[in-house]
């Protein structure tokens, strides 16, 4: 009985020195991968609400000059009579 009882705390002792590191590495990647996507987040409100601030007119000659891009959407920086504005594309 006594083997058994030493045998199971081995066990348990074991599992515990393996599992816990695991779950401790598992919620650092979800903090990551959380924060990743939160970034990418904000940059795409950003391009969302960007056109009704300063305008959406953008003719492709004047994209020379890229400010961000994420994902599928790019803000160019437009320069019009000495003035700098931003454009999505």
């Amino acid at each position: 009985m006594r083997k058994f009882i030493l045998g199971v705390i081995a066990g348990v002792f074991i599992s515990v020195l393996l599992f816990v590191p695991l779950l401790i590495s598992e919620r650092h990647n979800k903090f990551d991968y959380g924060r990743f996507h939160g970034g990418i987040s904000a940059q795409l409100d950003v391009v969302r609400r960007l056109p009704e601030a300063v305008g959406s007119d953008l003719a492709r000659s004047e994209c020379t000059n890229k400010f961000l891009q994420v994902k599928d959407a790019t803000i160019w920086v437009v320069e019009r009579n000495g003035v700098k504005t931003l454009r999505v594309d």
